[in-house]
């Protein structure tokens, strides 16, 4: 199984992924789950030309197009901005994802807004997995601009 531009290695964590939660589900209730067969290389291969409008606000950055447009939901989300302070935990920055995670990194470590190619390239890396949360956060505290503040 090959999905253009994951590593196979991503793509048999997520399958296998899948395969645990579907037994969980069956083995809690004594039966198979009502309702269709989720087919997960048909999700993981759904192209962007297949919805050219992805979801989520006008100014957010546009996913790759080799990417598939997934969204799983969330079960407690936290307010979309940050309460301007002199400190921040680092529970509350990491309860933020994607965009709003971006944004309010560099509301708590920079003092203000992202440009937009800093947070089109941030969101990006973070949906790569090049790097997590916590060394995005650790990156715009390292940089020179972070150091300054």
């Amino acid at each position: 199984m090959s999905v253009e531009g994951r590593t196979p290695s991503t793509v048999q964590a997520l399958a296998e992924a899948a395969a645990r939660l579907k037994a969980l589900v069956e083995v809690r209730d004594g039966s198979r789950p009502e309702g269709p067969e989720i087919d997960v290389d048909a999700l993981l291969g759904r192209r962007a030309s297949d919805s050219r409008a992805a979801p989520g606000p006008a100014d957010a950055p546009q996913r790759p197009a080799h990417l598939p447009w997934v969204t799983l939901p969330r079960f407690w989300a936290p307010a979309s901005e940050l309460p301007e302070r002199e400190a921040y935990d680092l529970g509350e920055l990491l309860a933020y994802h994607d965009v709003e995670f971006v944004r309010n990194a560099y509301r708590a470590l920079l003092r203000r807004a992202p440009d937009a190619g800093g947070l089109a390239h941030h969101v990006q890396q973070l949906h790569r997995d090049e790097v997590s949360k916590v060394q995005l956060l650790a990156s715009i505290r390292g940089s020179e601009e972070g150091r300054a503040r």
